[in-house]
């Protein structure tokens, strides 16, 4: 097997267990959702929540960290330089969450069993992206004049002449 049909397959299995993720992104969230409404006795509606700062901290850093998993995955799926770095970001900042929020934080059994697979594809996912062909395939976004005027549309092209 070539070098090339080798590389291929595994940017196939990189994109694989990027939607993975965000399949389980889609399946632990509403569960995630149940789970805070049912330890807060009801108390996460809008009325409720000034009373509950530990449960409004913890659900902010939830989102917070939700949206980093979220953009991270898009980047890393289109190949993204920059989506590297978010995903390190993106976990770091839930290993932090048992350390920020240490009285809220606890899973159900199902949950904690998709967030270990999760994690674990996480891993897989920094070192594709860090130690293998993958980290090859992503592209650098750098912006300069002279880029901007070679693309089509952009100064010195026939639309914008020089």
């Amino acid at each position: 097997m070539g070098t090339s049909v080798a590389s291929t397959r595994l940017l196939m299995i990189f994109r694989g267990l990027i939607v993975l993720q965000l399949a389980i992104l889609v399946i632990l969230t509403p569960l995630y959702g149940v789970y805070l409404d049912r330890e807060a006795g009801g108390a996460t509606e809008i009325a409720g929540s000034g009373t509950e700062p530990a449960l409004l901290l913890h659900l902010s850093y939830e989102i917070v960290a939700l949206i980093l998993y979220l953009i991270a995955y898009v980047g890393l799926f289109f190949l993204r330089s920059w989506a590297r770095i978010m995903l390190l970001i993106a976990v770091v900042v839930g290993w932090l969450e048992p350390f920020v929020t240490p009285d809220i934080y606890s899973y159900n059994s199902i949950e904690e069993v998709i967030s270990t697979i999760s994690d674990n594809i996480d891993g897989a996912l920094i070192a594709l992206v860090f130690a293998s062909s993958v980290s090859a395939a992503f592209v650098r976004e750098t912006w300069s004049p002279s880029a901007a005027s070679a693309r089509p549309g952009g100064q010195g092209s026939p639309r914008h002449p020089a």
